[in-house]
Formats: C-alpha cells, structure tokens, sequence
C-alpha cells in the first residue's frame, strides 16, 4: 500500500487526507439521500447486512467522542438482512447512537451507559438503544419525530423525523419511551424475504 512508503509524519497527513475525503463524499450521498426524502423520490435499496451496519456505526461514533465515555455495550443477532438504502440505513443508525451517547453523557460518567440491541422479531429486525440519560421531557416523547422539533440542543430537529420516515419506508416503525432508568428508541424494519422464515 502506498502510505507504507511515507514516513511517519506524511502517514499521519495522508491518512488525515484519506478520512476527510471519505467524510466528505459520506456527506455528500446523505445529502442526495436527504433530498429523495424531502421530493418523495425512489430509494436505492440493496440488500445489506443489519449488525454488520450497526457495529460500524458503533466503531465511528465511539471514535467521535472521549474514550470510554459512556460505556457501550452491544448484543446484535447475526443473519439479519434487510433491503435498504444504505446510506439512509446508516445515517438512521448513526442518529440513534449518537442521540443515546449524548444523553448518557449528562450524567455522571460512571452512570453513563448506551445499550444497542438488535433482534429479530418474526418478519422484522429490530435494533432498541438505550442510555442512562434523562429521559425525554414530556412534550418530547410526543412530539421527538416530528420534523423540525428541536429541544434546544443545536440541532436543527430532523435527526429523528428522518428516521421515523426511514421505518415507516421499510415496513416498521420507530418507538420512543421513557425507561426507569433514561429512555429507549426502539426501530423496526422488515427483514429482507429470504431472512423470513415460512409462515412468519
């Protein structure tokens, strides 16, 4: 590979370089993506791989924030398969750890805790994240996936609208609750036809 032919230094800048460019062109099919939402146009749904998605979600939003803060732990069933835009699948995805990792990050760290789960539930998967956050306000467990609804944090409040939209799209729904113990966003999606089993 060419980056073992620089030195140290010029490793460092081009791996910097690399992961720019992968950010950028990231941004730019989300943005493609975000604007078939908006018009109503067809997805680009290909078969993809839930878990396999999810941990790497799980990898880039844990290298996004302070090491070990919260803690994460994740159990993710293998085999679940699901057609999707897989952009849109991620983008969803990212939006739902990243929500719980902020809100377990408003207590103290030794409290902090995200659990990603995701299982399959007859013809559906379904992945639920969990944090030892606040919970939602009341108003917001109403209203949190409407478009445009912001509880002031700096968003522009279509984080969860976009995923709520992204569900309903792929034949599941999204679901939000206040736990004991911080709160709960659970999406279901329809599993991909050769993953359902006769009669399910």
């Amino acid at each position: 590979m060419w980056l073992d032919r620089l030195g140290p230094a010029e490793a460092d800048v081009a791996e910097t370089v690399a992961d720019i460019l992968s950010d950028v062109e990231r941004a730019r099919t989300l943005v493609e993506s975000v604007r078939r939402w908006f018009t109503g146009s067809a997805q680009d749904r290909v078969a993809v791989d839930l878990s396999m998605t999810l941990r790497s979600v799980l990898a880039r939003t844990a290298a996004d924030g302070p090491g070990g803060v919260p803690t994460v732990s994740a159990h993710l069933d293998e085999g679940l398969r699901i057609d999707a835009d897989p952009v849109l699948l991620d983008h969803a995805l990212r939006n739902l750890v990243s929500n719980a990792m902020a809100a377990a990050r408003r207590v103290p760290a030794a409290d902090g805790t995200v659990v990603v789960t995701a299982r399959r539930d007859g013809a559906r998967a379904v992945v639920a994240v969990s944090d030892s956050g606040p919970g939602f306000a009341p108003e917001a467990l109403t209203r949190a996936t409407q478009p445009f609804f912001t509880m002031g944090t700096g968003g522009l409040g279509v984080g969860l609208a976009i995923v709520h939209w992204f569900a309903e799209t792929h034949g599941g729904q999204l679901v939000v609750v206040n736990e004991e113990r911080g709160a709960c966003v659970q999406m279901s999606l329809a599993l991909a036809a050769e993953c359902v089993p006769i009669g399910a």
